[in-house]
């Protein structure tokens, strides 16, 4: 029981959950340009709406300026660590109204981007590097947070790669409506044919599911990091001829918390152990 004991009431090192408050927190800014475009498309008069619950009160058009204003506040505040539990809550009460406003406002990387703002909630993100540790100390981060942003992790890889088991992805189908074909990529239009795409296609989804794995055992670790970073750059070139704001997005989501998996040593923390 001791290891479970350790999962859910230990502490950690509060180094890697400083950086991550500072990555999703600007992160959540570059969320946020996206958001306003889409926010402003459902709010204009005779707009398509496709909301989820259509008792949760729109958003009118007059108030999407302070409502994103408050928003790139939060999320700087949270990524300086003033207020951080704060600005923390009200920017993942946002994204949760942004996400359940409508269909068009979804996204899944939005989603994963409130998770990860209520675990650095949780987690108490403003405990080191922070305008808050600054002001009353540093203070212990505690684990659990931390190993269920882990799990999030591989859940997002596992299902990405299972979603993809389908002919239509396998054959390339996918990758060929987002293949450049002009532009400063254009050379590679040649590229786009089955004899390339089908094999890219296989590729992508055993590197997901690889990931999902491979992050967790020490041994395959530094190789998943670097399969991580080529996977999801491959994706950010492949969407760069259109408005890749949203898959740079989850990339920042994506690959950062890889930082959760390795060994971090706090000295204070071994010294209250023993």
């Amino acid at each position: 029981m001791r290891p479970l004991s350790a999962l859910i009431a230990g502490d950690m090192d509060s180094r890697p959950v400083a950086i991550l408050r500072v990555v999703v927190g600007l992160n959540a800014i570059l969320c946020g340009v996206e958001t306003w475009g889409h926010l402003q498309g459902i709010s204009r008069p005779g707009a398509l709406r496709l909301p989820f619950f259509p008792q949760l009160p729109g958003l009118p058009s007059e108030a999407l300026p302070p409502f994103m204003g408050i928003w790139f506040a939060a999320a700087l505040f949270l990524a300086a660590g003033c207020f951080t539990r704060i600005a923390g809550t009200l920017l993942a009460c946002q994204l949760g109204y942004v996400l359940l406003l409508d269909e068009q406002t979804y996204s899944n990387h939005l989603y994963l981007l409130t998770l990860e703002v209520m675990l650095l909630v949780f987690g108490n993100a403003g405990a080191r590097w922070s305008v808050d540790a600054l002001i009353r100390g540093r203070s212990p981060c505690p684990a659990w947070p931390m190993h269920l942003w882990k799990l999030q992790i591989s859940i997002v890889y596992f299902f990405a790669a299972l979603a993809k088991l389908n002919p239509t992805f396998l054959s390339g189908e996918m990758l060929a409506n987002y293949w450049p074909t002009s532009g400063w990529l254009g050379f590679l239009a040649g590229l786009r044919t089955p004899q390339i795409l089908q094999p890219m296609a296989w590729a992508s989804v055993a590197a997901e599911f690889f990931l999902a794995f491979a992050l967790w055992l020490p041994a395959l670790r530094r190789l998943a990091v670097l399969v991580g970073i080529g996977l999801h750059l491959g994706m950010i070139l492949l969407v760069s001829q259109r408005d890749p704001t949203g898959i740079i997005v989850f990339a920042l989501a994506s690959v950062p918390p890889y930082l959760l998996f390795f060994d971090w040593h706090d000295d204070e923390i071994q010294s209250r152990i023993t």
